[in-house]
């Protein structure tokens, strides 16, 4: 949290424009510094996988809607990964069990 906050006025009197980089971090800090630890309770919706591996959703109840975006890559990975090492001492074993 060592960045400081944009100036939130402009010499002109007008707010001074926020980059999308300056906003999401300042929401970003002020939801961590007031929550700390976020579980959101709703119904997911509009779900839509893409092949860069994201998946795009929108988690609503009934009076408010928020759309957001999952990387599931790193976890399919990770799975993968895991099954592999699990299972890849039985090529090298003989006899009934190595036969597949």
């Amino acid at each position: 949290m060592s960045e400081a906050a944009p100036e939130h006025s402009s010499a002109d009197g007008n707010a001074k424009p926020y980059s999308v980089s300056e906003l999401s971090f300042a929401l970003k800090r002020t939801l961590e510094d007031a929550y700390g630890f976020v579980r959101l309770r709703g119904e997911i919706s509009k779900v839509t996988h893409h092949a860069n591996g994201h998946v795009y959703l929108t988690l609503k109840d009934e009076r408010a809607a928020i759309d957001g975006t999952v990387e599931v890559i790193p976890s399919v990975i990770s799975s993968v990964l895991t099954t592999v090492i699990t299972f890849l001492p039985l090529c090298f074993v003989s006899g009934v069990m190595g036969k597949f």
